[in-house]
């Protein structure tokens, strides 16, 4: 009998896409996936489904990059703690978020700044909870145009938005 797979959700190769059953009605397939999810399968011999639909969770790859999910403020003042503070993932290959990930992100300023980017710590570090590395505090004390950095051991860094760069102000 002539047996196919299908699969929901993003990402998914099966292979092969079509089988015959061996002499005990057996097909084998290989399910890969590069988005970590609940995937449900359904099966189709001879054109009928197959009642029982069992799901497969695909989990995150290890960690190897990151990624802005919040910029900095766009607009600061010198001095002051930005508006808005980065957030950054910490993703697998695929792009999928690393949630066991505990790994701390530096953030830094622009190799051609004349000030020093500053924060609760110094360095400017944050660890990630479940992925994902919030900062807080994170300012600048000399006003002109920045971008800020960060990375962590092992992981393909990331920079904010280098467009419009984060214009600080002085403080008046």
């Amino acid at each position: 009998k002539t047996a196919n797979i299908s699969v929901t959700g993003d990402g998914n190769t099966v292979t092969p896409e079509s089988i015959s059953t061996d002499l005990n009605g057996v097909a084998v397939f290989t399910i890969y996936s590069t988005k970590a999810e609940v995937k449900t399968i359904t099966a189709i011999i001879d054109g009928v489904t197959i009642a029982s639909v069992p799901t497969v969770t695909f989990t995150h790859d290890v960690a190897n990059q990151l990624s802005i999910t919040q910029q900095p403020s766009g607009t600061a003042t010198a001095g002051v703690a930005f508006a808005q503070q980065p957030v950054i993932n910490v993703l697998d290959q695929f792009g999928n978020l690393v949630t066991d990930s505990s790994i701390v992100v530096t953030a830094t300023g622009n190799a051609d700044s004349t000030g020093v980017l500053k924060g609760l710590t110094d360095p400017v570090t944050a660890t990630a909870v479940n992925g994902v590395a919030t900062f807080s505090g994170v300012n600048y004390e000399v006003a002109e145009i920045i971008t800020i950095g960060f990375a962590g051991a092992g992981l393909i860094p990331v920079v904010t938005s280098a467009a419009a760069g984060i214009n600080v102000s002085p403080d008046v």
